[in-house]
């Protein structure tokens, strides 16, 4: 393990280089903590809701469990001297300059927002989140280690994510958010009357589930050539499926269907590719078998009065959005102020982020920010041709990946608006911008 993560051989005696190969080290380790806890979505409030009428999570100061992680993150990179935004035409401006941008804009909000003190909280939430960028942008912590721990992590989730199935109902473990079906705002199926619960495993939803498992099961193809990865890729597919998450769905067999095309190309990686393809469509044959009701269901939103409910008020929440950019276009309502925002415009929908994360930036901190998650999200991928044979099977993944995230963006707002979402958009951003800042 201290291999894995660059520990071997440090010591700090007569080596002026020791405090980089130091905190490398530090930041491995901090990185794999990060990414083991960003799913999870608990927290300890610090303060008063800036609302009481909105879900606490989303306009109440709070401790996260996975702020551990990022105290470690930034601890590691302050020990390895890189906490700096000099070198940064180095390291991936691209990427780097227009997250500046976003917390930048947000940090303009706090005098203006519906709430300047929950824009102020939400702008230390985004500089940490900036920090974690930088610290992995600019550190040298092992990529293929940081995702092995989020890949293996993950299989957890999905095997309790399975329990939760099979029982129909919570297990009952430490920080599991699951809710009982009967329990009014638990992620459920409506079949013949029936509430049947969906997969949460310990993550705040169901969708969050389906995201970060499309980011495991992409991030997890370079190692599917040895067998127990390949066994563990299936684990985390059947989560997937279980969470019955359209927009994961989705945006899993777009980014899974070029990622594969591409590594289908080399003669080595087609025989292991095939194998864990066949399983996959077997297993989604299993569960599509057992569970047709559930899957009709949530493929026809317009066929049940819940799934019409669901659709009716994301396009509430859009319409409220639309309103607010267009008297606003600037300034936005204020960072993380976009729940208020709905309940100042009295919309007969429960207060929340719209479900489209640059619709969100765009009504939050001004159309600037909207934009700019737009670059963040495209850059990467149009950046792709220009990596020619040096486009490895890591980077590969990772973009690919981030490709996925984007358009899981476009039918959810976690990505961004939640702090486990958030946390997984600067690692993924991070990781690609370390792996080849150069020709981002």
């Amino acid at each position: 393990m201290k291999r894995c993560f660059g520990l071997a051989g440090v010591t700090a005696s007569g080596d002026p280089g020791a405090r980089q190969r130091i905190g490398s080290g530090l930041l491995g380790w901090a990185a794999g903590v990060l990414v083991l806890l960003s799913p999870f979505s608990v927290y300890w409030p610090l303060g008063r809701s800036a609302a009481s009428d909105v879900l606490e999570i989303y306009v109440a100061p709070a401790f996260y469990l996975s702020d551990i992680g990022v105290g470690a993150v930034w601890l590691a990179a302050l020990l390895g001297g890189n906490f700096t935004l000099w070198g940064v035409r180095r390291h991936s401006a691209r990427l780097t300059i227009p997250l500046v941008i976003l917390v930048g804009l947000a940090v303009l909000t706090t005098t203006t927002a519906l709430s300047p003190t929950l824009a102020g909280y939400t702008v230390v939430r985004w500089i940490l989140a900036l920090g974690v960028y930088l610290a992995l942008a600019r550190g040298t912590a092992v990529v293929e280690s940081v995702m092995a721990v989020l890949f293996i992590g993950l299989g957890f989730h999905a095997l309790i994510g399975l329990g939760q199935i099979l029982k129909q109902g919570p297990l009952g473990l430490p920080g599991e958010l699951a809710l009982e079906p009967a329990r009014s705002g638990a992620a459920v199926i409506v079949v013949g009357g029936v509430r049947w619960l969906r997969a949460y495993g310990l993550t705040f939803h169901p969708n969050v589930l389906g995201g970060y498992l499309t980011i495991g099961l992409l991030t997890g193809l370079p190692r599917l050539r040895q067998w127990r990865w390949r066994l563990w890729w299936w684990v985390l597919w059947l989560g997937l499926l279980l969470s019955f998450s359209r927009a994961a769905w989705l945006s899993t067999a777009l980014a899974l269907g070029l990622a594969a095309s591409w590594l289908w190309r080399q003669p080595a990686w087609r025989r292991p590719l095939g194998i864990t393809l066949i399983g996959a469509l077997v297993l989604a044959l299993v569960v599509a078998a057992l569970l047709v009701a559930q899957i009709q269901t949530r493929l026809r939103p317009l066929g049940t009065p819940s799934e019409f409910r669901s659709l009716s008020e994301r396009g509430l929440l859009i319409g409220v959005a639309i309103d607010q950019i267009v008297h606003q276009p600037w300034i936005g309502v204020g960072a993380g102020n976009f729940p208020l925002a709905v309940l100042s415009a009295n919309a007969p929908v429960t207060p929340q982020p719209v479900h489209n994360v640059p619709l969100l930036l765009m009504a939050e901190v001004g159309l600037l920010g909207g934009g700019v998650w737009l670059w963040l999200w495209l850059a990467p991928e149009l950046a792709l041709a220009r990596f020619g044979r040096n486009l490895t099977p890591w980077l590969l993944a990772l973009i690919y990946a981030w490709l996925a995230w984007g358009v899981i963006g476009l039918w959810d707002s976690y990505p961004w608006a939640l702090e486990t979402g958030r946390l997984l958009s600067v690692t993924l951003l991070g990781l690609i911008s370390q792996t080849r800042a150069d020709r981002l």
